[in-house]
């Protein structure tokens, strides 16, 4: 009850960081528009599978975690905001976004951004971004991704027990439960186009998956299905120990079925390799 209340009051202040602030990018005219960030309160909650239901063994034990306030972006990083960091020489991988069975029909510039590995990203846009603005963005925590994807729900989907595709983009023809069946676009859609969770936050089910900072701490096999909160922290920070050439994934993606985008659902993938339907968002400490 009292993450409810929290999160009614965090609604009513509408306590958002402006998304408008421009800065010059190297080509002449043209500006860089910032993420629009929000204001994730503080608070404590039961990370992973507290639902009980469908749970995987990488989803378990359950525990309590701290979490500190902090900003997380209202949506995933952009095509167009990725592109920038490549025109002003800072990032040197250009993703395509013409790749999929059905293509990507939307405009590029409101795409999330795909086909970038961990690496691209800490290594060559999050510098970059930083040096551009003079501000301190990273990749969220496992532990802040799951607190803000949840935004007070402890069911399995921060919709209920069930996700219909008119709230997420994933593959709804795969069955889930005894969820009804929906649409597969068999692609990614602009950002924002289904409604937010209780903090304001789009996508966090679904689009793509998003790179968070943990290292993935698994059996020698790295197996998802293994592994678990045997290391964890308590605090909401990001566990660094561990194989970190393999980090953590989370929210599921267009191409994937609904237990992906559970909001206890854990994934792994290698920290330099691009796949097509992982992006990420920003974060910042307050």
């Amino acid at each position: 009850m009292e993450i409810k209340k929290l999160l009614l009051l965090c609604l009513a202040c509408a306590s958002i960081v402006s998304g408008c602030h421009k800065v010059q990018t190297a080509n002449p005219g043209k500006t860089l528009v910032l993420p629009q960030m929000v204001d994730i309160p503080g608070g404590e909650f039961l990370m992973g599978c507290v639902s009980d239901i469908n749970c995987r063994d990488n989803e378990l034990p359950v525990h309590r975690v701290k979490v500190e306030p902090f900003k997380l972006a209202r949506t995933e990083v952009t095509f167009k905001l990725w592109d920038a960091c490549v025109d002003d020489g800072a990032c040197s991988h250009k993703p395509d976004h013409l790749w999929v069975p059905n293509k990507n029909t939307g405009p590029r510039e409101h795409l999330p951004v795909m086909l970038v590995s961990f690496y691209d990203i800490t290594e060559e846009f999050i510098p970059w971004l930083n040096r551009k603005t003079g501000l301190v963005y990273r990749l969220p925590s496992e532990a802040e991704w799951e607190y803000a994807a949840r935004a007070g729900a402890q069911t399995p989907f921060n919709t209920g027990e069930c996700l219909s595709t008119n709230d997420a983009n994933f593959n709804g023809r795969l069955q889930y439960a005894e969820c009804p069946l929906g649409a597969h676009l068999n692609k990614a859609m602009p950002v924002g186009s289904y409604p937010p969770n209780a903090f304001g936050l789009y996508d966090m089910h679904g689009n793509v998956w998003e790179w968070v900072e943990d290292c993935w701490n698994s059996s020698e096999t790295q197996v998802p299905d293994q592994g678990g909160y045997d290391i964890a922290n308590n605090d909401s920070s990001a566990v660094l120990s561990g194989d970190c050439s393999i980090r953590v994934l989370r929210g599921g993606a267009w191409n994937t079925d609904a237990s992906y985008l559970r909001l206890a659902s854990r994934d792994w993938y290698h920290a330099g390799l691009r796949f097509y339907s992982k992006g990420f968002r920003l974060a910042m400490s307050n």
